[in-house]
């Protein structure tokens, strides 16, 4: 739509009228109000913020925005279908062959905490961080939170203002974020660093995000290494520099997100012990991999940590699942 000149109007800010007076190529519009100048998503800012003063305008906006929304569901659609189709396929060949127990399908990835998005109840992962959180990992010296390109440590410096890092994180467009921690939770996914390839790891198999929650006053992070979340892997998309990108099934039924009680007592120590570390440290790397039984295990230390019934069953039907597709037996 040729929207340049148009006439809008803000629903919830008293602004008055504004006209529409440059697009960009970022899918934003820019629209001049009396008061002041405002840079928005489009289309979607036509779904809470703006309307347009002429009405079949407006119509045709709103019908824009509903065919891309189908389109965007249907894409979302074939693509857990030809996820399970693929799982179907592998379940086939894995009835008819067992698992070798030394495959490492599964991984486990480190995040650097992210309060962003947290609520009280469960940790963040969804959002960019908090100021106070952005200085505790400056001064943990994380590797990507104090590189001169990271947009935290541009904000913490004073050379972008908070506008400018809040404007690199949008969920509406899933290509904008400051950082991976920053999305894991959201899009379910993680990146690994340049010149590190993900080989091991095969969709269908299990999916395991970790962190180390910070202390109350946010001076340190505590040793215990902790479990978030667990999905199966959709799909690992390698990348132009040499690193790789894990997405999980975007299903509820394939997810398990832990609340913040239930994280502390989900410790990956528990389950990933390995009698070389005796002090429980992950070391270097960004991920590790690990096999389809310990998979099980951390399944059923799911089950355990959930508080309530409803997350219980939900938990052990997770796991049923995952031993169906994969061809394994839960008492392993």
């Amino acid at each position: 739509m040729d929207i340049v000149g148009k006439e809008v109007c803000h629903k919830k800010v008293k602004l008055g009228i504004g006209i529409v007076v440059d697009m960009t190529d970022n899918n934003e519009i820019i629209v001049n109000f009396e008061s002041r100048s405002m840079k928005m998503p489009y289309p979607n800012a036509f779904k809470e913020h703006l309307v347009f003063t002429d009405s079949n305008l407006q119509n045709e906006i709103l019908a824009e925005i509903s065919k891309k929304e189908a389109a965007k569901a249907k894409v979302a659609a074939d693509r857990r279908k030809t996820a399970e189709e693929a799982r179907r396929r592998e379940n086939t060949i894995a009835k008819r062959k067992p698992v070798k127990k030394s495959m490492c399908p599964c991984i486990a990835f480190k995040l650097n905490y992210c309060d962003g998005g947290e609520d009280g109840v469960y940790a963040g992962f969804f959002g960019i961080c908090s100021e106070k959180m952005i200085k505790l990992n400056i001064k943990m010296n994380k590797s990507w939170c104090t590189d001169s390109m990271c947009s935290c440590n541009l904000f913490i410096k004073g050379k972008i203002t908070e506008k400018d890092l809040l404007d690199t994180w949008s969920e509406e467009y899933l290509d904008k974020y400051p950082c991976m921690d920053s999305v894991a939770l959201r899009d379910w996914s993680v990146e690994s660093s340049p010149g590190t390839m993900i080989r091991s790891a095969e969709p269908g198999h299990l999916c395991v995000f970790t962190t180390q929650f910070p202390t109350n006053d946010y001076n340190s992070l505590i040793k215990d290494r902790v479990v978030v979340g667990i999905s199966i892997i959709d799909s690992i998309e390698q990348g132009n520099n040499d690193n790789s990108r894990v997405y999980s099934v975007i299903d509820e039924d394939y997810l398990l997100l832990f609340n913040i009680d239930e994280a502390k007592n989900f410790k990956y120590w528990d389950i990933a012990h390995v009698s070389s570390n005796p002090n429980d440290l992950w070391g270097s790397g960004l991920f590790r991999n690990f096999d389809d039984e310990m998979a099980i295990d951390f399944l059923k230390k799911a089950i355990d940590i959930k508080q309530d019934k409803e997350g219980k069953e939900h938990a052990r039907k997770f796991l049923e699942h995952y031993c169906d597709i994969n061809g394994l037996d839960a008492n392993l």
